[in-house]
């Protein structure tokens, strides 16, 4: 069963990759599935697709509460790849109606003790300051 299991964790994160090429919005409910996926290769999968579908996604005004929260929650998902995904989608989803509950999860994950965890909340939070024309979103390396 092991076997059947991870061949079908394959084939899911294939299918979901290759939505990184091939867009269409009606994959979205199946996409948003993936998130809570048994199998984390498959939510890190689902979470990097969103992130970089993320503005076909806001210019069909499909980004709205439900999937931006449900990406949120992967912020504290226990895999650290796909903690890192979210916080990369959650960059790149958030709207600035979102920011009240973004922005405490990734300014926490810029404080991990994970290296890259750290980094892809701090690309995320570069990313909100530029999209959002917020500088004040940007982490201060200094001190």
């Amino acid at each position: 069963t092991h076997c059947i299991s991870s061949a079908a964790s394959d084939v899911y994160k294939r299918q979901a990759l290759a939505l990184m090429h091939a867009w269409h919005r009606s994959a979205l409910p199946a996409l948003t599935g993936a998130l809570t996926a048994p199998e984390a290769d498959v939510r890190s999968a689902a979470h990097l697709v969103l992130a970089s579908r993320a503005g076909s996604l806001r210019r069909d005004a499909a980004v709205d509460r439900t999937l931006v929260d449900a990406v949120r929650a992967g912020c504290a998902d226990p895999d650290p790849e796909v903690r890192a995904s979210a916080a990369s989608a959650l960059g790149a989803l958030a709207r600035p109606e979102d920011l009240e509950s973004a922005l405490p999860v990734l300014t926490g994950m810029v404080m991990d003790v994970d290296a890259d965890l750290a980094a892809a909340a701090e690309l995320a939070l570069e990313q909100l300051a530029i999209r959002l024309d917020r500088p004040g979103l940007r982490v201060s390396l200094e001190g």
